[in-house]
């Protein structure tokens, strides 16, 4: 019983790490798409909010 165990333990590992395997370029592709757009969208707050605080000064 202890040995059925530890092979579906030791079987269910292994089918993790290959998917992560197989699937980390996509994942990696999509954390970073995903920072850029992050930052694009932080540049783009931080710009209107500079051009918010110029119009007010004016």
């Amino acid at each position: 019983m202890i040995a059925l165990r530890l092979w579906l333990i030791a079987t269910g590992i292994l089918i993790i790490a290959l998917a992560l395997w197989a699937f980390a370029p996509v994942l990696l592709f999509m954390l970073l798409l995903t920072a850029a757009l992050a930052a694009i969208s932080a540049l783009m707050i931080a710009i209107a909010r500079a051009l918010q605080a110029w119009r007010q000064r004016r």
